[in-house]
């Protein structure tokens, strides 16, 4: 399984802004662009790639939410340990 530079981006800054989100793991689309700095178009392609691999599910006009799986590689994106283990799972990072 390939996660490119910008999805490890996407996953982190999805699983940052659930974390802190006090009302609910969801993130609006629309907030993720602003958050990433990105068009609202560009978040919608980059959020169909994750949700292909598993990583988040997305429920139109309620928002985004990563998967367990999503999650977990969210973590280990944060933690060099976790990485190491995550790259044992079979998780293959390109640069």
């Amino acid at each position: 399984m390939s996660v490119s530079t910008a999805m490890q981006e996407y996953l982190a800054e999805i699983y940052r802004l659930s974390y802190y989100s006090e009302d609910d793991t969801q993130i609006s689309t629309s907030a993720l662009a602003k958050v990433m700095k990105v068009s609202a178009p560009a978040v919608t392609r980059m959020v169909q790639r994750l949700q292909e691999s598993g990583y988040l599910e997305h429920e139109p006009y309620r928002g985004i939410y990563l998967t367990p799986a999503g999650e977990a590689f969210a973590k280990a994106l944060r933690d060099p340990a976790s990485l190491a283990v995550a790259k044992k799972r079979g998780f293959v990072l390109l640069p």
